[in-house]
């Protein structure tokens, strides 16, 4: 999936290594409201689906690549990022535990401790809203 159609922050990425089927390198850059510039992040990305538990974990974390210039003012560091998305009883509904540590670089404490919380509560509504949506438009039956 694209971040660019869940996270509106986004202005502009791009795939910059494939390492394997389910691990890339994958650069992109997030608008900032002035007087901050923007900022780049480069991360290597993976995704793994354990049958056992029918869990889904997406990680990601920075990394440098000789592909990868900047693109915007500042590379943010992005220290983990882990998504763990677990389904919940008769596979209708899933729980997702979002866990990062990053480093935007110029923001403050503050920011981190009131706005960084909701923003990604904010993030997590807009995936499930985009599942909402490609539930019932990408993925119905058809008769052919």
């Amino acid at each position: 999936m694209c971040r660019h159609v869940w996270d509106g922050e986004v202005t502009k990425s791009r795939l910059v290594a494939q390492v394997d089927h389910q691990t890339e390198v994958f650069q992109y850059v997030t608008q900032s409201p002035p007087p901050l510039t923007n900022r780049d992040h480069c991360v290597l990305r993976s995704w793994r689906y354990d049958r056992a538990s029918e869990c889904y974990v997406v990680m990601s974390t920075s990394v440098s690549h000789y592909a990868a210039n900047l693109q915007a003012g500042i590379r943010a560091t992005e220290l983990v990022s882990r998504y763990l998305i677990e389904p919940l009883g008769n596979f209708t509904s899933s729980r997702l535990t979002f866990i990062c540590r990053v480093d935007m670089r110029g923001r403050s404490p503050d920011y981190y401790n009131h706005w960084f919380g909701p923003h990604l509560a904010s993030s997590v509504a807009m995936i499930r809203d985009l599942f909402e949506r490609l539930k019932v438009t990408e993925f119905l039956e058809t008769s052919v």
